[in-house]
């Protein structure tokens, strides 16, 4: 949520936001206030704890004040220990006002700024605001965050980020005067048809709006596109795969195996067993097993007859200190009752599991920004470019693509992560030598791509012996791998090439042969921000509870 937060005495809104945040019971308590400032994150790291709630809330704000974009994450932990009390409620109320009165005085600022523009077109469309009129009915009845979701799959109204941060905090205070004028701002007002539409399989009293929009409209407008971008794919089913360590003591080493399935319409959980989310694993060696328990399920229950599981994509979400481990080499018991590789019958792919906090959205944000760099790329007639790092960071060019070099040495992966995140056009990095050793180096390897939002990444598995590469020509199929028709329908080919390439190696039984194979060196990542598990409850599909 967008919020100029108040530090000072004299700013608006300053007491009423201090009084409010020190009656929460989880800033009174210090134990729980520390907590809430850990999931801050960074913005944590910049909180100093005073000797009274009055001097630490202030020390919050001030930290929050350069992040006025992150506000969000403030309500949502103090929700988290307080959501639904009276407390609670009232800081929603002083935050929405003081949000409210900051937005008003921007709308004004920008009316004068269009009034002339856009007099004709925003005082003479009256089937639009008599549309508005009764949309803000509705909207009224549906959860703030789930206008957002709408908001943001419309492509035209989202411009940059900062449009984006201030329709979240019109979508949070349900501003809809203001919203309205993001609309207006626009020549194409039946774009409140999308947010309709993108709102309809959340709440059923849209529809008869919808049924009233798209008949005032139909003989004046064209109906609008509601693709959301040219570039959009219609995802083949996906089983989501979220691996966490179980905890410390006697658990420190076990794990939890948990799935959701995901398909175009909806997202639900998988529970394959009658009490609990998920299925724990004693050692990390066990958890391919458990996998395949969750495709045997999707695979004979009748309830999924009409999904094409057989194009059914697994993406495993690993902690970032386990991303070490190449999962193409994980193994299952076969009817037969022999050991096979998993990668050799399934569509496996790696993803990084921080991604999904719902503390992290500033990281999903990033993402976002760099699947844009790739739209960019698209609409332009341009071939890869790439460059080493060290090169460009020389001089200052457009560049889709960096290679760290075998000779390349990164000393500073902060330097890494800023370069990546500043450079215009960069959507995909290469590392061409295999992963550090050192396990702190791996995590500061993945931590780069992770805070620098970068969609793509390659890396070599295993060092590529001199006489097998010149066999492998593993560059060869790399280029073959990324070129311009593999990154349409975010990226479906590309996945499927490179799991082509991976199974083919892995489905050589000597590992002589094996390596033979330029699969067996190709490690991947292609991080989706549209395909990630969700925190929150879910409708669930398997056992009866």
């Amino acid at each position: 949520m967008l919020l100029n937060v108040p530090i000072k005495p004299n700013d608006s809104g300053f007491k009423e936001l201090i009084d409010a945040l020190e009656k929460c019971p989880s800033i009174t308590e210090p134990k729980k206030r520390r907590d809430i400032i850990g999931f801050l994150d960074d913005i944590g790291k910049q909180v100093e704890e005073r000797d009274t709630v009055r001097a630490s809330v202030i020390s919050i704000l001030k930290a929050l004040s350069g992040f006025p974009s992150r506000f969000d994450e403030l309500i949502d932990a103090i929700g988290f220990y307080d959501q639904d009390n009276e407390y609670f409620n009232n800081l929603i109320e002083v935050v929405s006002d003081i949000a409210t009165q900051q937005q008003d005085l921007e709308n004004k600022s920008n009316k004068v700024i269009s009034l002339f523009e856009n007099f004709e077109l925003n005082n003479s469309d009256e089937t639009f605001e008599s549309l508005w009129s009764d949309l803000c009915s509705v909207l009224d009845r549906i959860d703030w965050k789930y206008i957002w979701d709408a908001c943001i799959k419309i492509k035209e109204i989202n411009k940059n980020e900062d449009q984006k941060n201030y329709i979240k905090s019109l979508c949070f205070t349900k501003n809809y005067e203001s919203l309205k004028q993001i609309f207006l701002d626009q020549y194409d007002h039946t774009l409140i048809i999308k947010l309709g539409e993108f709102l309809k399989k959340d709440n059923k009293n849209i529809k008869s709006w919808l049924d009233k929009a798209n008949c005032e409209f139909k003989n004046t407008r064209s109906s609008p596109d509601l693709n959301i971008d040219e570039n959009r794919y219609c995802f083949p089913p996906i089983l989501l795969i979220i691996i966490d360590r179980l905890g410390d003591g006697k658990d420190q080493d076990k794990w939890n195996v948990r799935g959701q399935f995901k398909t175009q319409e909806q997202q639900s959980e998988l529970l394959l067993s009658q009490d609990k989310h998920g299925i724990t694993c004693d050692t990390f060696e066990a958890i391919p097993e458990k996998i395949k328990l969750y495709l045997d399920f999707l695979e004979n229950d009748s309830r999924f007859g009409r999904e094409n599981i057989g194009k059914l994509r697994v993406e495993v979400f690993l902690p970032l200190s386990e991303i070490r481990r190449n999962i193409d080499s994980w193994t299952v018991d076969s009817e037969e009752g022999c050991s096979i590789p998993l990668i050799t019958k399934n569509r496996i792919f790696i993803r990084i599991k921080e991604r999904i906090s719902r503390r992290r959205n500033y990281r999903i944000n990033l993402l976002k920004q760099g699947w844009e760099k790739i739209d960019g790329f698209l609409k332009q007639e341009l071939a890869i470019s790439k460059a080493s790092f060290g090169e460009i960071r020389k001089k200052t060019g457009k560049c889709n693509l960096i290679e760290i070099l075998e000779n390349t040495n990164v000393s500073n992966w902060i330097e890494l992560t800023d370069f990546m995140e500043h450079c215009l056009s960069l959507w995909c990095i290469s590392w061409k030598k295999t992963l550090p050793n050192d396990e702190s180096e791996r995590m500061n390897f993945f931590g780069s791509i992770l805070d620098s939002g970068i969609p793509i990444t390659f890396w070599n598995w295993d060092s590529i012996p001199q006489e097998v590469e010149q066999e492998v020509k593993l560059e060869t199929k790399f280029a073959e791998c990324l070129c311009r028709s593999n990154l349409v329908n975010r990226c479906q080919k590309l996945l499927e090439t490179t799991w082509s390439l991976r199974r083919v190696a892995w489905g050589e039984k000597d590992k002589i042969e094996r390596q033979k194979r330029p699969g067996y060196y190709l490690g991947m990542l292609l991080e989706d921000p549209e395909i990630l598990p969700e925190e929150n409850p879910l409708q669930t599909i398997g056992v009866n509870k």
